[in-house]
This record gives C-alpha cells, structure tokens and sequence, in this order.
C-alpha cells in the first residue's frame, strides 16, 4: 500500500491510513492540518 498523496510506502512512514479508495499517511495528515490552521479552518478549534 502507498500513501494516495505523497506516494510513500506503507513500510516509510509511521502509519497509513487506509480508506475504501484512497489511503494517506501521518506526514500528510499533518500537512494538511498544517494547510488548514494556516487558512483558519481549524480557529474554532483551538
């Protein structure tokens, strides 16, 4: 298995998460937190 949006491999990084048709990894997940704090989306969140 690889990661849907970097193309990593599931033995490279520390967890993928898989879906029905896509799967993605921690370091990706934490980019787009990253991306969405930086846009706001998360303000009320916090």
């Amino acid at each position: 298995m690889r990661c849907s949006f970097c193309g990593k491999r599931e033995n490279e990084v520390k967890k993928l998460i898989a879906g029905p048709r896509v799967n993605i990894c921690e370091e990706c997940v934490g980019l787009c937190v990253a991306m969405s704090r930086e846009e706001g989306i998360h303000s009320n969140l916090d």
